[in-house]
């Protein structure tokens, strides 16, 4: 499952709506990944994904195309959603957006 937690410097309604719609299973992303990502970086927000299968096949190609997205973080395996919730939770509230332009990151880090 993928979904996006953001736009997410300071705005927390905005990051607990996508948090919120990601644990209800309400935000399924069943369209190719290719133009989530370009929303993603139209409205500015993180995807959070467990998908490593076809995800990097699909930012490479953004990239190279000379677009941006706001960030990529990578759910490890076999974490736990409590874990999850807690690492994004710390990570919102320590850190700016602009500090995961265009990285992709495994969390828990």
């Amino acid at each position: 499952m993928s979904t996006s937690i953001g736009p997410f410097s300071g705005n927390y309604a905005g990051w607990m709506l996508g948090l919120r719609c990601w644990l209800s299973g309400t935000l399924v992303l069943h369209p190719p990944e290719r133009p989530i990502l370009g929303w993603l970086e139209e409205n500015g927000y993180i995807l959070v994904t467990e998908n490593r299968s076809t995800i990097p096949v699909h930012l490479s190609d953004h990239f190279a195309a000379g677009q941006h997205v706001p960030g990529v973080f990578w759910i490890r395996p076999d974490v736990g959603i409590g874990r999850v919730i807690e690492e994004l939770y710390l990570i919102w509230s320590v850190s700016t957006a602009e500090e995961y332009r265009d990285r992709a990151l495994f969390i828990p880090l």
